[in-house]
């Protein structure tokens, strides 16, 4: 009889160990499936509020993005700014600065659907949040922030210490 209960235990603990290995492989394969459908879900997310990334700059620093919202304000041919916030009360709004890789052509040279340069209208932007101190902010933009030329503008880029920036892949007139 102690024969017999000890086939039995060693036929358990052997299938206990198989359960094991495949409730485990099982667990692994599963958890990979869950970080494809996090993935799939964030893709799924597509536009992130403006107002999140300038108020919540770090949780965005380094990631693909998409943004919708009006131009408010050309800064160079290649940048141009989205601005959130700010009342009367409140303070200036906030700005959000899209960068472009190369210069957007004047309106008479562009199609119907296609960003024209100084036109104010809203604009979904794909591209990579990054946060920029001035010195990386001028060799983006190709400009000096303390020249004569950017002072011209009414804009406050040459104010500008650190922030973020969408560097844009690309840009749809809506």
């Amino acid at each position: 009889m102690g024969q017999k209960s000890t086939i039995l235990a060693i036929v358990l603990v052997i299938f206990a160990v198989i359960l094991t290995i495949i409730f485990v492989i099982r667990g692994i394969s599963s958890l990979g499936g869950n970080k494809n459908n996090q993935t799939a879900k964030t893709e799924d997310r597509k536009i992130v509020a403006v107002t999140d990334i300038v108020n919540n700059p770090l949780v965005y620093q380094d990631l693909n993005v998409e943004v919708s919202a009006v131009i408010s304000d050309w800064v160079t041919n290649r940048s141009f700014t989205f601005s959130v916030g700010g009342s009367t009360f409140g303070g200036p709004p906030k700005q959000l600065l899209i960068i472009t890789r190369t210069p957007v052509p004047l309106p008479e040279l562009v199609k119907d659907n296609e960003l024209g340069l100084g036109e104010k209208v809203n604009v979904r932007v794909r591209g990579r949040a990054i946060i920029l101190d001035r010195q990386e902010l001028q060799n983006e933009l190709e400009v000096d922030l303390d020249g004569t030329a950017i002072a011209l503008d009414n804009n406050n880029i040459n104010k500008w210490e650190e922030g973020v920036v969408i560097l844009a892949d690309s840009i749809e007139k809506l």
